[in-house]
């Protein structure tokens, strides 16, 4: 059985700062800063699509038995901080 995922639910956005051309990394309902990146804008498109990845991934699990879950699985434990 799964543990729960401890991070900020939500959908995330990247942000360029254009003063200086870092980006933030947010959460689109709440504002709620998740990370700061002095650069690296494909970085930070990575890091604002992970929770909707981690959920898509989750929904693949329903097809254990017909697909091989294991690296999902470990995937997802990655995500949680469990490996």
């Amino acid at each position: 059985m799964m543990s729960e995922a401890k991070f900020t639910k939500g959908i995330w956005e990247s942000v360029e700062h254009l003063y200086n051309g870092s980006y933030e990394v947010t959460n689109s309902h709440s504002g709620e800063q998740i990370c700061y990146l002095n650069q690296g804008e494909h970085n930070a498109h990575l890091i604002a699509a992970a929770p909707e990845m981690y959920a898509e991934l989750e929904n693949l699990l329903c097809l254990e038995g017909i697909i091989n879950t294991s690296k999902i699985k470990a995937v997802l434990a990655k995500a949680r901080g469990e490996l």
